[in-house]
């Protein structure tokens, strides 16, 4: 093979590689929004002696996975 095919084939597969690196490192962006880290308590029941321990558990939830929950409103 010549030299100059072979470097221009060379040239060829960098600029290829290049372009699938640059197409790779766009789709594996950091997630736009954190996962929650506290699993979800479970239901509250309606039976008032199981509140007290319920209640702080859901106020944790809301506070650790606040930036996964969203604001207020969501």
């Amino acid at each position: 093979m010549d030299p100059m095919q072979a470097f221009a084939d060379l040239q060829a597969q960098v600029a290829q590689l290049q372009a699938e690196v640059q197409f790779l490192r766009s789709i594996t962006t950091t997630p736009s929004q954190p996962k929650p880290s506290l699993l979800d308590p479970k239901k509250f029941n309606g039976h008032p002696h199981k509140f007290n321990t319920w209640l702080p558990l859901i106020k944790a939830k809301l506070r650790v996975n606040s930036a996964a929950i969203g604001d207020t409103v969501a």
